[in-house]
Formats: C-alpha cells, structure tokens, sequence
C-alpha cells in the first residue's frame, strides 16, 4: 500500500525594473497557519522559481515550527550572492526596499532577524532598519546557528530562534 501527498507552494518575487533589487521573496504553502517575515543582509540568487540554499534552510525550519509563509526581505536589496557592502554599489539599498519591509512586518506573526554578524560598514543601515522594526509592536526573534544566536542561515544549520533585542 503507499500514500501519495501533494502539496502546492504559492512563489512570488518583487524586483526592481532593472531587476537589480529584490524587494521581497515570498513562499505560502499554507495560508491558515503563522506568517514569519525574515530580514537578511542582502538577496542571491533566489527567485519565484529558483531556491537558494539559504531559502531552502529557512523554509524547512519554518515548516518544522508549523508555521505557512515565508517572507524574505533584506538590509540591502541589491542581488549578489557576495555580500553587500554600501561602498561597493551607490544604490545597495534600493529604493523602495524600505516600504516593502514595512509592508512586510505589518502583515506577519513573527520578524526574525537574520542578517547574521554586525558588522561595522552595516551598522548605519542597521539601525535604520530597527527604527522601522521599533514601530512594528511584533514579537522579534533571531535564529540560533550552530549554537551561536543570531547567525545566518546560510552558516549552518538552524535549531531554534529566540527573543531578539533591538537594544
């Protein structure tokens, strides 16, 4: 006897014209349960076809954690799959970056902060982006990984996420 399952992802991206910037990532595979919005440094390479590692980390945790969407905003929108750095491009912000990670936070369960070490030349953009956190009344949360709190997906494996202070 077998069991057959199936399931349907719902997969959408938001890009600048030039498509340069990725503004939001999104994936919905159950729209009745928890929505997590999660900020990260900068995007790669995902898509709405096209899953990175990362992604695919993050989406398995939220699943395990029963939770039905995942939205992906970043510090810096500019796609590249080095990490961004304000010197390197004028425009690694993006300009409407700001208003979908407002939009973003506004409709979620849960922000959890994924932006990994914070380092110098990301300070700036930080605390910009906690000033919009700080207006939101959400509950905030980080990932633990490999046992260290507030590591990026992308540096191992994630196994579990705590309370984040904006402090």
């Amino acid at each position: 006897m077998i069991k057959e399952k199936s399931a349907t992802i719902k997969s959408r991206a938001v890009f600048s014209k030039d498509e340069k910037h990725r503004y939001l990532l999104e994936r919905i595979w159950n729209d009745k349960k928890k929505k997590a919005t999660v900020i990260m440094l900068n995007p790669s390479f995902a898509d709405e076809l096209k899953t990175d590692q990362t992604i695919c980390k993050v989406m398995n945790f939220l699943i395990e954690k029963d939770f039905g969407t995942l939205r992906v905003v970043n510090l810096y929108a500019f796609i590249s799959s080095e990490p961004s750095h304000p010197k390197k491009n004028h425009d690694v912000v993006g300009e409407l970056n700001n208003q979908y990670i407002l939009d973003a936070i506004n409709d979620t369960d849960v922000i959890i902060i994924a932006w990994g070490v914070e380092k110098k030349e990301y300070i700036k953009r930080i605390a910009e982006v906690k000033e919009i956190l700080s207006k939101s009344g959400k509950k905030i949360k980080t990932f633990i990984v490999n046992d260290r709190v507030g590591g990026h997906p992308s540096r191992g494996n994630i196994s579990d996420m705590i309370d984040y202070s904006l402090e």
